[in-house]
């Protein structure tokens, strides 16, 4: 039976989704009902319980693949077995489209017979898996099935079968990866200052390498990315900006999280994860969004939100999408030759709040703690909670470099006094 996730917006505003049977076009029951208990009732966010859903289409298709009726098993009393356990958590590390393709069946593509007279031929044809998805999805889909298999488990069998229950969940736990981001700890999201350099060149409103046609779209996405870059906010925040949080004789931004507006229109809201701040606008800005609202925005638009769609259609006017805000961001990826994406912006705005702060720590002027806490405050994150090291990756270890390669010249002069005894340097010299 296949299944898709509708998303509609309820009377008062809140935005709900749910798994429909495409042929009858009926809600299905256990995933609908698990989410309704463990997600909503527990206020967990829309996009949460999409994620979640999503990962439950994925698993319903792993068992119409290996053939399990996990009502049935668990009707009986029965649980899964160790072998399929194994095969579900294999197909977990997949990608969707080698699932639905039934390319399990197909042989590994990474296994290479090596003939022996020709060893280092065989070495540079081993190939590399391009099905597997990164560790961090694949801890997110194990860890939604766990507890959908751990509630259905327990709503399904007997009383007297359920301390099998345990078992099967520990047996999956025992395959979900301690660490989520560990894969991801080499990787930079914010920008050199060359890429940020190739980027606002292009989006420029009279670049020759602009590629956008209309000029109210090229100064839309032009005040897109300097807002982005000079305030590092996030996509969604920048997304839920409306007319009256624009305070022109303040110079002041409101961030306010407004979950389940009645005012938006849109099915997928963006949604404002961190905390309600007021953020200083340069005159610059503060220009620049009072042109675009007086000589680019649609005028006939009634919506309250600031970025509009600037299409000719029905939807010129409509509050700006997340998926149009990523497509404009992967043309300007098409254009530099690097992909760019709302969120690195987010990533460079913290390394070059690190290098304007640090004269002020050196100089006493500011605390560590003070700075800390500024930071926080400008991303709308929680004093304390120590996301700062998530944003501050590059930045560090640039610091760091530059510190060990100021050491290596003050110490060279030492190393340069060291002498060899002569023994040592006449076998060095016949080595």
């Amino acid at each position: 039976m296949s299944v898709k996730i509708k998303s509609f917006i309820m009377e008062g505003g809140e935005r709900a989704s749910l798994l429909i049977n495409n042929t009858s076009g009926l809600p299905v029951i256990h995933e609908n009902l698990y989410a309704m208990i463990h997600l909503r009732n527990q206020n967990r966010s829309i996009s949460t319980i999409r994620a979640c859903l999503r990962d439950l289409v994925f698993f319903r298709d792993v068992c119409a693949l290996r053939k399990l009726d996990l009502d049935k098993i668990f009707k009986l009393g029965n649980t899964l077995s160790y072998d399929e356990i194994l095969s579900i958590v294999d197909l977990c590390k997949r990608k969707k489209s080698y699932v639905l393709n039934g390319a399990l069946e197909a042989k590994p593509t990474n296994i290479v017979l090596i003939n022996p007279k020709r060893k280092e031929r065989s070495r540079h044809s081993i190939r590399i898996d391009l099905d597997s998805v990164e560790k961090g999805t694949f801890y997110n889909r194990i860890s939604n099935i766990i507890s959908y298999c751990e509630w259905l488990a327990t709503y399904l069998m007997p009383d007297d079968d359920k301390n099998k229950k345990s078992e099967m969940i520990t047996l999956l736990k025992q395959f979900r990866p301690s660490d989520r981001f560990a894969e991801s700890n080499n990787e930079f999201k914010s920008l050199t200052e060359c890429e940020f350099n190739k980027i606002l060149e292009v989006v420029q409103f009279n670049s020759k390498k602009n590629p956008w046609k209309s000029e109210s779209v090229r100064f839309r996405n032009m005040m897109i990315f300097d807002l982005l870059a000079r305030d590092g906010i996030r996509r969604s925040e920048l997304l839920n900006i409306t007319m009256d949080n624009i305070d022109f004789t303040n110079g002041h931004l409101r961030i306010r999280r407004n979950a389940n507006a009645s005012n938006d229109p849109r099915v997928s809201q963006p949604l404002v994860k961190t905390l309600g701040r007021n953020i200083c606008q340069s005159e610059n800005s503060l220009k620049m969004i009072e042109d675009y609202i007086i000589y680019h925005r649609p005028q006939r638009t009634k919506t309250p939100y600031l970025i509009v769609s600037h299409g000719r259609g029905k939807n010129n006017g409509f509050p700006l999408s997340l998926r149009t805000l990523n497509s404009i961001f992967e043309d300007i990826s098409n254009v530099v030759g690097f992909k760019v994406s709302p969120h690195m912006l987010r990533h460079t705005w913290n390394d070059d709040f690190s290098s304007n702060s640090e004269p002020l720590l050196e100089s006493g002027e500011m605390t560590e703690k003070e700075v800390e806490d500024a930071r926080s405050y400008h991303m709308g994150w929680k004093e304390g909670s120590g996301t700062a090291r998530i944003y501050t990756k590059r930045y560090n270890e640039k610091k760091a470099m530059k510190l060990a390669l100021d050491m290596q010249k003050k110490n060279l002069k030492k190393t340069n006094q060291i002498k060899l005894s002569e023994g040592i340097e006449e076998k060095l010299h016949v080595c």
